[in-house]
């Protein structure tokens, strides 16, 4: 779990790709990884954790996406009067001795792992609509 204070959306999205292909170097060698795609999902939260907002497949992610401005957003909505209790993560199942269909655990729910864009129930169709332009999906 990590916090992005401090940093602005390329400098986020191009930490997050680094930590990614360190990510796909492990899988590489790790025999628990028999999928042929990646098995990394970005994990954006709330409320120091109590609450997922969204999950995605790493790999879906577009190159002009804007992560930090989606994650502050999605706070404001959900969260107003928490400020910086947003949470990321680039979560591997696998790497705990897990599997996707076990979701990601949290607060309110925790949120699952599909092979799109999932959100909390709490947010409606414009906010979708929104996170899918600023992830450019």
């Amino acid at each position: 779990m990590k916090r992005s204070s401090g940093m602005g959306d390329q400098e986020l999205l191009e930490g997050l790709r680094l930590l990614a292909a360190e990510k796909e170097e492990k899988r590489k060698r790790d025999p628990r990884h028999t999928a042929k795609k990646s098995d990394l999902w970005l994990v954006l939260e709330g409320d120091w954790g109590g609450q997922i907002y969204l999950t995605i497949p790493w790999d879906q992610i577009g190159p002009k996406a804007r992560i930090k401005t989606l994650h502050r957003e999605l706070d404001a909505i959900a969260w107003p009067s928490n400020d910086g209790g947003a949470l990321w993560d680039l979560y591997d199942p696998v790497e705990l001795d897990g599997k996707p269909e076990d979701g990601y655990g949290g607060g309110m729910g925790g949120g699952k792992l599909e092979d799109a864009l999932w959100m909390h129930s709490e947010f409606d169709e414009k906010v979708r609509a929104r996170a899918r332009k600023l992830l450019d999906l």
